[in-house]
């Protein structure tokens, strides 16, 4: 190069210099354009695409952050799929890439975020900032947590007497018990004292036991779930590492369960339900929220029929036997669940084709709810006889050969 030619280029590179630091400025952004190096993020980028950059506002849900990790050459830009904040008050952004199975968690080097606090948030909870920590409060929900355990304990007592004045047995768990709706129909409508009666009279201690098992069914997990829990918040919001709003509740309100759908989406835990619906999506290879309804019900049954495999593993574990009976339940409760829908939605229909007056359409829907109740109730007091007879049978059984082999 010519030496006269020197300062031109000198020029020309100030010029470009003083332009890109503009530009930086612009978009408060150290590097305001970039090159996409790899596939993560199709479809939305390509590897190859120039991608030019903002920093104007704070990382929200759905953003595009771009990530630079210390002693790394390379930034990571990647889709923000969950925001947190921890107690001092710092935003904590989860990030994953669209053409990703899963998170970028196993992605960040060590001591650069509390990737382990958002990995152990199996329900996805949404921490926000909070700065009542004083003592005070904190007393306030240890006192809360203390009062809800003994009600918990004063209860299960209750549920022990009740138990204990049942005294089931191997015949009330035997396969002529399973079946119930037709037994109680053939009762009521015909003459069931003759010898050539289809079924044996529904009697009222067959009844208690039913409606005890579904009980204890409901009361066992909510008993253990919730005692933990309260047993770990106490715990964690005593020694100060987290605050009281860290711990909601497990369960919802059994108020809200109306429906066998609101029962499993408004009051049973959802602890495993983020998980599983990865996982479904994962499986059915949809990499982002479902939206026909034949993806959203591909995705519910995954859930249940993956929280029966779950259970069935617990059970194969556990010894109990009769693992498809797992399997069974969780897939059934789909079915009622979609057997809801369609009737709901028919139902909807002509509530608003009648055109009721504000009053009637208000006692209607009160109607609707009492009768979603029974409906639930009859539902549960159907299927999960079936589902916990035969296992009940068989522990009972099995108890019946250890004591007859004791005595020998």
């Amino acid at each position: 190069m010519p030496p006269r030619r020197v300062p031109s280029v000198l020029r020309l590179l100030e010029h470009g210099f003083m332009a890109w630091k503009t530009l930086s400025l612009a978009t408060n952004c150290a590097y305001p354009a970039m090159v996409v190096l790899s596939e993560s993020m199709e479809p939305a980028f390509s590897r190859g695409d120039v991608i030019f950059l903002a920093n104007w506002q704070d990382v929200n849900v759905g953003d595009i952050p771009v990530i630079w990790f210390q002693g790394q050459p390379l930034p990571m830009v990647h889709r923000a799929v969950e925001v947190l904040f921890d107690n001092g008050q710092e935003r904590l952004v989860l990030t994953k890439g669209d053409n990703n199975e899963v998170n970028d968690v196993v992605l960040y080097p060590f001591g650069q975020t509390h990737a382990c606090w958002i990995w152990n948030n199996p329900r996805h909870l949404l921490f926000r900032l909070n700065t009542s920590t004083t003592w005070f409060s904190r007393a306030l929900f240890l006192t809360r947590r203390a009062l809800k355990v003994g009600l918990l304990l004063v209860v299960n007592s209750f549920v022990d007497r009740a138990r204990i004045y049942l005294k089931a047995d191997l015949l009330d768990f035997t396969p002529d018990k399973y079946p119930i709706i037709r037994p109680m129909i053939s009762q009521i409508i015909f003459d069931c004292s003759r010898d050539d009666c289809t079924y044996h009279p529904v009697s009222q201690r067959q009844i208690l036991v039913r409606i005890f098992v579904v009980f204890s069914w409901l009361w066992s997990n909510f008993l253990i779930l919730e005692s933990y829990h309260a047993l770990l918040s106490t715990i964690f919001v005593l020694l100060g590492i987290d605050n009281s709003t860290d711990w909601p509740p497990l369960f919802g309100s059994i108020a809200d369960a109306w429906t066998v759908q609101r029962f499993w989406g408004r009051f049973w835990h959802r602890i495993a339900t983020p998980t599983l619906t990865t996982w479904t999506r994962t499986i059915l290879r949809i990499k982002h929220e479902p939206q026909t309804a034949f993806e959203k019900a591909a995705v519910a049954f995954g859930v249940f029929f993956l929280s029966g495999i779950m259970h069935m593993t617990a059970a194969w574990r556990t010894g109990e036997g009769y693992l498809h009976l797992d399997v069974m339940f969780f897939c059934a409760n789909f079915f009622a669940i979609a057997v809801e829908i369609v009737v709901s939605r028919a139902w909807m229909q002509v509530v608003r084709r009648a055109k009721l007056k504000p009053g009637a359409e208000a006692r209607l829907c009160r109607a609707s709810c009492w009768f979603g109740y029974l409906w639930t109730f009859a539902w549960f007091f159907w299927m999960v006889p079936r589902w916990l007879y035969p296992k009940m049978l068989r522990w009972l059984i099995k108890q019946a050969l250890a004591q007859s082999h004791m005595r020998l």
